[in-house]
Order: structure tokens, then C-alpha cells, then sequence
């Protein structure tokens, strides 16, 4: 995805100086206001935690040269969970143990799962910025953890919305998905609400029929996309991870699985789409994408947040998990104003109660269930025939009021 310059990685790994911590004369001068961030920094995936650790350090920077909050700057205690909830765990009691109570959460569900339990006997806020999985916010719920993302049910319902307002006329549809629950949930999410919404927007019913399967960490797709080929279909959703989906996409074309095809859904690449796939781009395909510039130019900060990491990362978009970890940054401080200090359950009390200034506007939690109310945007990406080969063709954002789902605290969602 890209590189992190050494000063960040410096950063990162020691929670020490890094841009977390540069800020105005003004504000170092004063006691810090200390928040932990526990993220997957290494491994794998670590390219996922490096992006929301990258959200994060600008966020501080950007509070602290503005004197921090109430004249104390942000220090950011950085964690590596390893995607491993062990590791996460023992961040969680080293942070209690140093006074830290309010925390910058892990994206991945087996790790927050791993800790939800502990945050009300360590009396810590931990905010999570990516997890969607509904559990956190229903059945898993507590008022010690909130969610500042879209909920599964929000960005996926409101995909399969949108694919049936673009494309009206694709009656066949199934897909191509991992074989794991995570990509199969997000595929019955969609699939639910596309059925829904192409009923009530065109009085037709779609025919959906089972997707192809495909083994997680797989390589070759040839396969699977002569099976997608000989389904006929008008329409396809590829639910595999970013490496796969691009693969997939790259395999298939040959076959020319993508040349009459109404519509493309993808839940994983984002920004990340036009520069894999270039010339395999596929037509008409849009890919979940929570925030871009192109749907919030009009606000100032988001400006501001959008100048600052292209300087430090070169490329030519910013990353939706940069943008939600920043805004997670951005109520904590808009808690810690409103409360007065850092002190749990007042800043629990705040963020349920507060409206906090963000790169989407003004933003706010549900008090029911901490289920942030944020607009779903998706990024319809085309091909083109010259350098760079494809284009960001329009950023579309849903209202929220249309399709969050109703709070269960303490029972589960189930998509009906």
C-alpha cells in the first residue's frame, strides 16, 4: 500500500517523538493528555494497522499545533498487537497500568473480541475504528467500547442499495468469495438488501444465484472464473481480500468474464483499486470506500487532513482507514473538552452526548449502542486507455438515517 517514511516507523514502534508528539511550543509545554493505540503493525496485514497509526499521528500533530486541548498536548502510546489477542490483552493492562484509560482500538474482530471483556474491570475507552462486524455494538455490546465506522449492516446494506440504483437492468447476479465467515457475512449482508432494494426500486425480483467459493489465500483463479463465466450472470460481487480481489480480476479478464457484465461490486480495494488493477480494471465497478476527498472538499478539515498525508505518503489517495483512525482521534479530543479531562466515565458520558468535528463534518455516536452515525460511501473506479489506465469516476456517500440498523445492545442483529 505504501511505505511509512523512517520517522514514522521511529514513531510507531516507541511511541515516542514522531508526529504524534510534534506539536505547537505552547502546547509541549503543558502536561500530556496520553492515549493509547493498539493496532497490527507487523506481519501480513500490518500495511492495515500502519494506515490507521498513520490516521492517528496526524490527528495528534494537527491537535497539538493547534495547542492541544485546553493549552495539554496528545501523546500517543503506540502498541504492536500483532494480530494477536495475547498481545493485544497485555497492551490493555500496561496501559491501565501507567494510567492510560483511553485507547485508540485494534481494526481486526478476534482481537477486539479478545478484549471487549476487560474493558469495564480496567475502566478503559477504547474506540475502534474499522471493526463493522455488528457484535461489538449488539450482543458483544459494552458502554465502555464504541464504534467510529460504519456498521457491516451500514456499508454492505448500503452497497447492495446501490447497486441496485445502478443497475437497474442486472437481474442475474452471484459472486466470487472467500471461503471464510467474514467474507460470506459481507456477501448475505449485500445480497439481502439488493434483493430488497431491486424489488422496491423496479418491482422485479433478482435471481441470485450460490457464488463460487474460493480457498482463502488462494493464487490461481482461472477456475473460479470460468465457473463465474458459466453462470451467465449480469452482475458479480468479489468478496476476497485485496491481494486476491486483484488476482481474480487480473485472471479473469482474459476470459472476458467483465465485458457485459451491469455491475461490479468489491468490498476491499477502495483507493487501491485503480492503481492494482490498471488495465484489468473492470467496467462499471464500484468498491466500498467509508471516505474520499472528492465527497468532502467542502470541509475544512478534511482539507487539511487530506494535505498532510499526501505529503507523507506520496500517493495520489488517501486511504479510508487513515481517514476513520483520524476521526476516532477527533472525538476522544472532542470528548476530553467536553468532559473537562480524562476522567472514564465522564468521557463515556461525553461521547455519548457530544457532536465532534471531523474530515466528514460534524459527526456523533449513538448514545443506545456507540454505534457511530456516518454516511456509507462506495468509488465507482472505470478503466481508461491511456496513463494511468483507469480514473475515480464519482464518489457516492448514502445518509446514514437510511440504513442504520435499529440498537440491540446486548442481543444479537440478525439481516433480515
Amino acid at each position: 500500500m505504501f511505505s511509512m517514511s523512517r520517522r514514522l516507523m521511529l514513531g510507531g514502534a516507541t511511541g515516542a517523538a514522531s508526529l504524534a508528539s510534534i506539536g505547537s511550543l505552547r502546547a509541549q509545554q503543558a502536561n500530556p493528555i496520553r492515549i493509547g493505540l493498539i493496532q497490527t503493525l507487523s506481519g501480513s496485514v500490518g500495511d492495515l494497522g500502519r494506515l490507521h497509526l498513520l490516521g492517528a499521528q496526524v490527528a495528534v500533530k494537527q491537535i497539538n499545533d493547534d495547542g492541544g486541548i485546553n493549552g495539554r498536548p496528545i501523546e500517543l502510546v503506540v502498541r504492536d498487537a500483532r494480530f494477536n489477542a495475547a498481545d493485544a490483552i497485555s497492551a490493555l493492562h500496561e496501559f491501565a497500568g501507567m494510567g492510560i484509560n483511553l485507547v485508540h482500538g485494534e481494526i481486526f474482530s478476534p482481537v477486539v473480541f479478545a478484549t471487549l471483556p476487560l474493558l469495564p474491570q480496567l475502566k478503559i475507552v477504547n474506540i475502534s475504528p474499522s471493526i463493522n462486524t455488528a457484535d461489538p455494538t449488539h450482543d458483544k455490546y459494552t458502554r465502555y467500547f464504541f464504534r467510529c465506522a460504519a456498521s457491516g449492516h451500514m456499508q454492505y446494506g448500503g452497497q447492495g442499495l446501490l447497486m441496485a440504483k445502478v443497475a437497474p437492468k442486472a437481474v442475474r447476479w452471484s459472486g466470487v468469495v472467500s471461503d471464510y465467515l467474514g467474507a460470506k457475512q459481507i456477501y448475505d449482508t449485500l445480497t439481502i438488501a439488493l434483493k430488497k432494494h431491486h424489488k422496491r426500486l423496479h418491482g422485479q425480483d433478482i435471481v441470485l444465484i450460490d457464488p463460487v467459493l474460493t480457498k482463502p489465500g488462494s493464487t490461481d483463479f482461472r477456475n473460479a472464473a470460468a465457473q463465474a463465466v458459466s453462470l451467465n450472470l449480469d452482475a458479480v460481487h468479489i468478496g476476497l481480500p485485496g491481494g486476491e480481489a486483484v488476482s481474480f480480476c487480473q485472471q479473469a479478464k482474459p476470459f472476458g468474464l467483465f465485458q457485459n457484465l451491469k455491475a461490479v461490486s468489491d468490498t476491499t480495494l477502495s483507493v487501491t483499486a485503480g492503481p492494482s488493477l490498471r488495465t484489468a480494471t473492470p467496467p462499471n465497478f464500484w468498491s466500498a470506500c467509508l471516505w474520499h476527498i472528492e465527497g468532502y472538499k467542502q470541509v475544512k478539515l478534511a482539507q487539511r487532513f487530506h494535505a498532510d498525508v499526501l505529503a507523507e505518503t506520496k500517493l495520489a489517495d488517501v486511504n479510508p482507514f487513515t481517514a476513520q483512525a483520524h476521526t476516532a482521534i477527533m472525538s476522544f479530543a472532542g470528548a476530553i473538552r467536553a468532559a473537562g479531562g480524562t476522567d472514564t466515565e465522564k468521557v463515556i458520558a461525553a461521547l455519548e452526548t457530544i457532536t465532534f468535528d471531523s474530515v466528514f463534518g460534524a459527526l456523533s455516536y449513538r448514545p443506545e449502542d456507540h454505534q457511530l452515525r456516518v454516511n456509507p460511501g462506495f468509488l465507482h473506479v472505470e478503466p481508461v486507455e491511456r496513463e494511468p489506465f483507469y480514473r475515480n469516476a464519482e464518489f457516492v456517500s448514502l445518509p446514514w438515517q437510511d440504513l442504520i440498523e435499529p440498537p440491540t445492545p446486548g442481543k444479537a442483529f440478525v439481516e433480515e
